[in-house]
């Protein structure tokens, strides 16, 4: 197993999620909380911009339709300021493309809240630091409403 594997299934269950690996599978694919994730590495550079450093992220499409969710493990150049981990819809990406990381994927990084079972698509648009706490009590709340409606 390599290092990216082996990061990404460190941080999924500190997050409180399962892992599984599949057996005789590309290492590069998991179940995590039972969704189907597939992890991709990529690399974040750096480049100027009209006078303002950026950083950048290079994306490959997976051939196989497979994942639900693609698993973006980046590792940096030493000017390029950019997340970890990435966890997107695969409908998201749907070519090969290089984006900034202060565009639309930036609602994407450490993502994890996104695997939490049963997040419907209403409670995957909050954003923010306690999003992932958020989710998690909003998944919790209707089950604690019909025990004290008893």
């Amino acid at each position: 197993m390599n290092a990216a594997i082996r990061e990404t299934i460190g941080v999924a269950e500190s997050c409180g999620l399962s892992v599984e690996c599949l057996p005789d599978v590309s290492q590069y694919r998991l179940l995590i909380a039972r969704k189907r994730c597939q992890v991709i590495r990529c690399r974040a550079v750096s480049a100027e911009v009209r006078g303002t450093l950026r950083t950048f992220i290079a994306l490959f499409v997976p051939r196989s339709t497979w994942a639900e969710f693609l698993i973006l493990f980046v590792t940096a150049d030493e000017n390029a300021v950019s997340n970890r981990f990435y966890v997107l819809p695969r409908s998201k990406l749907k070519k090969r493309t290089m984006l900034s990381t202060s565009s639309w994927v930036r609602e994407y990084a450490n993502g994890w809240h996104f695997l939490l079972p049963d997040v419907g698509l209403s409670q995957q648009k909050l954003r923010g630091d306690k999003t992932f706490s958020a989710l998690y009590d909003l998944q919790r709340e209707p089950e604690d409403l019909r025990v004290s409606l008893k």
